[in-house]
């Protein structure tokens, strides 16, 4: 029987969520920053793990997100879609973020 979490969830799909967070986050930098290299500056690592990572998560979906052109780094049609849910869950985590610090969430 998988362990659930506070929150209901099993670990595994709490780590798989995070891992899915994290991936679209180094996604997101990366489309933000037009390239590996700024977006490696932006997130504090090497411009190498940024890669891998990049990779890593094309493998798991099975789609390339970014084509290079030139120097750049340009979207596909899978990028962008997977761009625009980053943003949401993005946006999303800031607004709960600022629920919680406006107290509204507050633990008591």
């Amino acid at each position: 029987m998988p362990k659930i979490s506070p929150g209901g969830a099993s670990v595994h799909h709490s780590v798989k969520v995070q891992s899915s967070w994290n991936s679209l986050r180094v996604a997101l930098t990366v489309a933000r920053a037009g390239s590996i290299r700024r977006a490696a500056l932006t997130l504090g690592v090497n411009h190498a793990t940024v890669s891998r990572h990049l990779a890593r998560y094309e493998q798991e979906l099975g789609a390339r997100l970014f084509e290079r052109v030139g120097t750049r780094l340009e979207l596909t049609a899978e990028g962008a879609e997977a761009i625009e849910t980053a943003e949401r869950v993005e946006q999303e985590i800031l607004n709960v973020e600022r629920r919680i610090s406006g107290g509204d969430l507050r633990l008591e």
